[in-house]
């Protein structure tokens, strides 16, 4: 009797990882944003940074708590820089998408995409991200541009070489502010960090909305 012995090697494709950076106006954050994060087909680490002081809410423990227990959460509260300088909305945004993505390259982990959101923007899902993503593209929803040489500031992705040039408007801004190369905007600066960072920008249909109660002085009602 003849036995052949057949072996079936079976590889399984390592699952994509993506890290969803959120930052922005720390006085406000959607429940929506945090459930679609939660549910997301592709799981994902979330960064969060924020300045917490007393005439804001502690909405990080509530933004935690909608997020799955086994869902990683890393959050970076009551950052002194901020205070110290006085940031206005519009800079303490880029810091804190710089703060957020020091803690994804603190991860050692290598992620397939990062995705960046303000905190006070309602979604219904999250976007879709065709794997691999390529290198130096960066996807930014149409609209919310308000003028030439504008770029939508609010919600972003691509690989993680690729976000972490995004990140990097808050070291290019003040000097090129500095210089009049850009108006004193977010969208503005953000069009010309991606500019100077050489970065291929594609817009996309992704649709969401800010939440009217971003204007409030307590959202946490949205919850």
């Amino acid at each position: 009797m003849r036995v052949f012995l057949v072996l079936i090697l079976a590889t399984r494709a390592r699952a994509h990882r993506i890290a969803v950076i959120v930052t922005g106006r720390t006085n406000c954050v959607n429940a929506q944003l945090a459930k679609q994060i939660a549910q997301s087909a592709t799981p994902a680490h979330v960064y969060l940074s924020s300045d917490v002081d007393a005439y804001r809410p502690p909405y990080t423990v509530n933004f935690s708590g909608i997020l799955l227990q086994n869902l990683p959460s890393h959050v970076l509260a009551n950052t002194p820089w901020c205070v110290a300088h006085g940031c206005t909305n519009m800079l303490s945004q880029f810091f804190h998408n710089a703060r957020a993505f020091d803690m994804v390259a603190a991860s050692g982990v290598s992620y397939d995409a990062v995705l960046k959101f303000r905190a006070d923007i309602g979604v219904d899902r999250l976007p879709r991200i065709d794997f691999p993503v390529p290198e130096g593209t960066l996807f930014v929803p149409y609209g919310h541009d308000y003028g030439p040489e504008q770029l939508n500031d609010q919600v972003a992705w691509g690989t993680q070489a690729t976000i972490e040039k995004y990140v990097k408007t808050f070291y290019t801004f003040p000097s090129h502010h500095a210089r009049d190369r850009i108006d004193n905007g977010p969208e503005k600066a953000t069009y010309w960090n991606a500019y100077l960072q050489r970065l291929r920008v594609v817009r996309t249909q992704y649709d969401y909305e800010l939440i009217d109660a971003r204007h409030e002085p307590d959202c946490r009602a949205t919850f």
